[in-house]
């Protein structure tokens, strides 16, 4: 009875503090059933993540890993590798990266994120291991926007335009 009431107590607490620590951020809808956020892991590496919570890890291709680690190395750790199995059934193992910062919609900031990197792939994926760090989270579909709690970090949203759009 106590542990119910204790919770009930943090959910009241909550329901104006956490309120104030949302942040709302936008969505691009592209038109294809699908939504993206703009993201950034810092000065000149931009890219639209898909919002999957269907994927158990956020993703990168391995293009954009190559340009983190020539941008950045001691922000890019190597965890090890991870069985996995796609869409389709099949059976892959991908390696698991620690990466120092991810910026979302430019101004949720989240540190040591760990992404799966696919050597084929276009696309980056925010996953529900990252979306799970930023919880309690919630989509809107009109508007299009993601709503999160958990960011480490608030900032301005960035003047610049991005310069490494991968997706859509």
């Amino acid at each position: 009875m106590k542990g119910w009431l204790g919770l009930l107590l943090g959910l009241w607490i909550c329901s104006g503090v956490c309120q104030e620590l949302r942040l709302t951020i936008p969505l691009i809808d592209p038109g294809t059933g699908t939504f993206y956020v703009e993201s950034d892991f810092g000065e000149g590496l931009a890219t639209r993540m898909l919002v999957d919570t269907g994927s158990s890890f956020s993703t990168l291709s391995d293009a954009l890993l190559r340009r983190l680690q020539r941008q950045d190395r001691d922000n890019v750790v190597y965890l090890r590798s991870q069985q996995g199995i796609l869409a389709d059934g099949q059976a892959i193992s991908v390696p698991l990266y620690r990466i120092g910062r991810l910026r979302i919609g430019g101004r949720c900031v989240l540190e040591n994120v760990v992404v799966a990197v696919f050597p084929h792939s276009r696309r980056a994926i925010l996953g529900l291991n990252t979306l799970a760090r930023l919880s309690p989270f919630s989509i809107s579909i009109d508007p299009p926007e993601i709503h999160l709690s958990g960011c480490q970090g608030r900032e301005m949203a960035a003047e610049r335009k991005p310069s490494l759009a991968i997706a859509p």
